[in-house]
C-alpha cells in the first residue's frame, strides 16, 4: 500500500473510529513487538529443498560448490564452460566415464554448480591432459540408483515412467529451492537429460536454473 492511499483511507473514516483504530493498532503493536520493532527481529531464512534429480556422482547440483568437487576428485581440467575458466573435467581410465562440471561464484565457500554432465561418450582432444579419478561406477550414481550403461527400459522402469521422452532423451524435470545469497536469485528448476545410444545410457546431464 503506498503512502498515498494510506492517508486517503484514514482521512475517509470518521473521527472517532480513526481514533479507535489507532488506540487499537498501538495496543496490537505493544502485545506483538514488546521487546522491539520488527526491523530487531530476526528474518525467515528459505528453507533449502532440493530434489532428487539434483543428485549425482555425490554432488548435489544448485548447491554444492566446485571446491568440494575437487577436494573429492582433485584438481580438474579447466575448461571454458558456460562462465570464464569456471568449468572442470575429469575422466575415469578404468571406467572410460567423463565428468564435467560448470559453476559459477555465488556463495563465500566457493562456485556452486550449475551443471554436471556424466558421459561414456565424450573424447577429448588431448586426453592425457584430462584429470584421472579412479572410482567405483556406484559413487557415480544419478539419484543413487540410475548408472550409465543401463537400458533404456530399465531407466524408465527404476524411475516408475514418470520421465518425457524427446527423441533419443529421456528428460525428467523438478522445481524445488536453493538460495544463493541476497545478491542473486535462487535456483528453482531442475531438469535431467538422460541420453541413450544402442539402448544403453551413455549420457546423464543434470543443470539448474
Amino acid at each position: 500500500m503506498s503512502s498515498s492511499e494510506t492517508i486517503v483511507s484514514y482521512t475517509s473514516m470518521r473521527p472517532h473510529r480513526f481514533f479507535r483504530a489507532s488506540l487499537v493498532f498501538g495496543l496490537l503493536s505493544v502485545c506483538v513487538a514488546p521487546h522491539g520493532t520488527a526491523k530487531n527481529a530476526r528474518p525467515n531464512r528459505p528453507r533449502l529443498v532440493v530434489p532428487p534429480i539434483a543428485r549425482i556422482g555425490g554432488a548435489v547440483v544448485g548447491v554444492t560448490t566446485m571446491e568440494k568437487l575437487e577436494k573429492r576428485f582433485g584438481k580438474g581440467r579447466m575448461l571454458v564452460g558456460g562462465h570464464a575458466h569456471g568449468a572442470r573435467a575429469w575422466r575415469d581410465e578404468k571406467n572410460g566415464w567423463c565428468l564435467f562440471a560448470d559453476g559459477f561464484y555465488y556463495e563465500p565457500g566457493g562456485r556452486v554448480l550449475d551443471q554436471l554432465v556424466l558421459s561414456s561418450s565424450v573424447d577429448f582432444k588431448e586426453p592425457s591432459k584430462v584429470s584421472v579419478v579412479h572410482l567405483d561406477r556406484e559413487a557415480l550414481a544419478f539419484m543413487g540408483y540410475i548408472l550409465l550403461g543401463m537400458s533404456r527400459e530399465g531407466v524408465c522402469k527404476a524411475l516408475n515412467g514418470r520421465v518425457h521422452v524427446r527423441g533419443n532423451d529421456v528428460v525428467l524435470t523438478a522445481r524445488g529451492y536453493a538460495p544463493l545469497g541476497r545478491k542473486h536469485e535462487p535456483y528453482t528448476t531442475w531438469t535431467a537429460t538422460l541420453s541413450f545410444q544402442k539402448d544403453r545410457l551413455t549420457e546423464i546431464a543434470v543443470g539448474c536454473g
